[in-house]
């Protein structure tokens, strides 16, 4: 008897919750909820549109615009494909997904949004980064507020600080 042929899965990374709420031009609230996963699709689509890699640390200290909405654009298309949007003549890909992601972000969300991919990121490294990353983070944030203990916590540790061992972490796994 034949053998069946193997079915091809995709593994989809871990996500990460990401919560938008903005307003739209009537003065309306939008509220927007993504999972964000950057498998190495995510870090292709990132590498090919602005020619960065998820896996150097100088890519986590870029707050460019491009470069973070690129990053968010990418860490959705997993789990919302319905960003992932295509002409519907050629199948080429539009711009439209990505600018609706953009007018989706503001400056008020900007690091809250780079906070989530960070997090998206962390979740793909093996449990033990994970957990260096976590101890990082948390001696970063208690640092800051020791320095300046009338200021309110981060909402996360300054990236530029652990982005590079991470990074590095990631590319020696």
């Amino acid at each position: 008897m034949p053998e069946k042929p193997m079915q091809l899965r995709r593994r989809i990374a871990p996500s990460v919750p990401l919560r938008l709420n903005v307003l739209d031009d009537s003065g309306d609230e939008l509220q927007r909820t993504f999972n964000l996963s950057l498998d190495f699709n995510a870090a292709c689509y990132v590498q090919e549109h602005i020619g960065k890699s998820l896996l150097d640390g100088p890519t986590w200290e870029d707050t460019s615009p491009i470069t973070i909405s690129t990053m968010f654009y990418a860490a959705i298309l997993a789990k919302h494909p319905e960003y992932d949007t295509r002409d519907e003549k050629t199948g080429e890909p539009t711009t439209e997904g990505i600018e609706i992601i953009r007018s989706l972000m503001d400056a008020g969300n900007a690091k809250q949004i780079q906070n989530a991919l960070f997090d998206a990121f962390v979740a793909t490294l093996p449990p033990d980064r994970q957990a260096a990353i976590k101890a990082a983070r948390e001696k970063a944030e208690a640092e800051a507020q020791a320095s300046s203990p009338n200021a309110p916590a981060p909402a996360a540790a300054n990236i530029t600080q652990i982005a590079a061992p991470a990074a590095a972490a990631a590319s020696a796994s």
